[in-house]
């Protein structure tokens, strides 16, 4: 009998329209009925689908189970938590499945109360992102990813309550932040980021606030830090995003515009070397990326989130100091990218990551589950 699977991504825009039918297709291949769309469903919307659809799980990006009013109780409801969009993290703790993209988040949810915490990497669909025989291209670089405005005056001088009582205005986090990202010390047992800044997150009432401080800042930081690397080493190198790019002098030259489909990155992919990856986690980009052939770039940012995903140093990524100013030496640089490793980066994919890989981990899970809690309800 068919697993039948009610998949939704949060809404309508270029990167979902382009992933959902990937998931899908994923769990296509791992047996499963799958209906759904972009675009959650709410109240009775949703629970005329279920209804008619009968499905044994839903599966949502970004959604828990506890933020759905009126669940069907016994139904099973997965989330695959790719972005806490300035949520506070305890309010997920009652999630039923919940899959964490980054295994640092982990240390966030201690007090877990549902029936599945993990880690869920992307995946990618092979059919879409392949190398495609071409001339050799020169050593280049590609970046994708959206870029965030310059601050405005006003949100620089907004007030962050501090641990001590007063308060530190967000233009003095800026740069102790980028500082942080570029050279990060090692916290001592039990000190947590916000205890070595010295802030007070619990008493941020403004959720843009939050949001820009715990999540937009640290990606400005990590974004214009990597860059910056990629320059220093004198590579070339292109950036694929949302028109906020043009505000960067620096980058706005370099800036090729918006990538609206997979086939349109995949061509993108194959006018260049290497991904550059800005992130702790591994990203989606970065397994489209290796699925085409190409080399990444990866922060060595001496954390397990790449623990188990079988690239190898030198051959499918390259990991380079936080506190480096470049990528690695030129002339080592070129000579790797003259190697044709295309096809051995690609089997890594078709071995292990692809989306019908993630589809199969999930379900074993649910069925795991089942079998150790038969007459639990979700």
């Amino acid at each position: 009998m068919f697993t039948r699977v009610l998949l939704y991504l949060p809404f309508e825009s270029p990167f979902y329209n382009g992933l959902y039918p990937q998931i899908k297709k994923g769990f296509e291949q791992a047996g499963c009925i799958v209906e759904g769309g972009c675009g959650y469903l709410d109240g009775d919307d949703l629970l005329r689908k279920i209804d008619s659809f009968r499905p044994d799980f839903v599966f949502e990006m970004n959604r828990s189970r506890s933020e759905i009013k009126g669940f069907p109780k016994g139904l099973r409801h997965v989330c695959w938590l790719v972005d806490y969009w300035g949520r506070r993290f305890e309010t997920l703790d009652d999630a039923d499945f919940l899959y964490l993209f980054s295994r640092t988040w982990l240390k966030l949810h201690q007090e877990f109360r549902g029936n599945h915490l993990d880690i869920l990497h992307p995946g990618t669909d092979p059919d879409l992102y392949y190398p495609v025989s071409r001339p050799a291209v020169d050593p280049s670089v590609i970046f994708l990813g959206h870029m965030t405005k310059p601050w405005l005056e006003t949100e620089l001088d907004r007030s962050i309550p501090t641990l001590t009582g007063g308060t530190i205005k967000f233009k003095e986090m800026v740069p102790r932040i980028h500082a942080y990202i570029s050279n990060p010390p090692k916290l001592a047992n039990h000190t947590s980021l916000w205890d070595y800044f010295n802030i007070n997150l619990d008493e941020i009432n403004d959720s843009k606030l939050y949001y820009d401080l715990t999540t937009r800042l640290f990606r400005e930081g990590r974004r214009l830090s990597t860059i910056n690397k990629a320059l220093f080493s004198k590579l070339e190198i292109n950036f694929y995003g949302n028109q906020d790019w043009e505000y960067r002098e620096p980058f706005k030259d370099r800036y090729k515009g918006m990538l609206l489909t997979p086939q349109d990155m995949n061509r993108a992919f194959n006018q260049h070397s290497a991904v550059l990856h800005d992130g702790n986690t591994p990203h989606f980009r970065v397994f489209d990326g290796i699925a085409a052939g190409l080399l990444v770039f990866k922060p060595d940012t001496q954390n397990d989130e790449w623990d188990g995903l079988n690239f190898e140093e030198g051959i499918d990524v390259i990991s380079y100091r936080l506190d480096s100013p470049g990528l690695g030496e030129k002339k080592q640089l070129q000579t790797l990218f003259q190697k044709d490793l295309q096809q051995v980066r690609r089997e890594k994919i078709l071995t292990s990551h692809t989306w019908a890989h993630r589809a199969c981990k999930i379900m074993q899970d649910l069925n795991a589950s089942r079998q150790s809690h038969p007459s639990k309800e979700s």
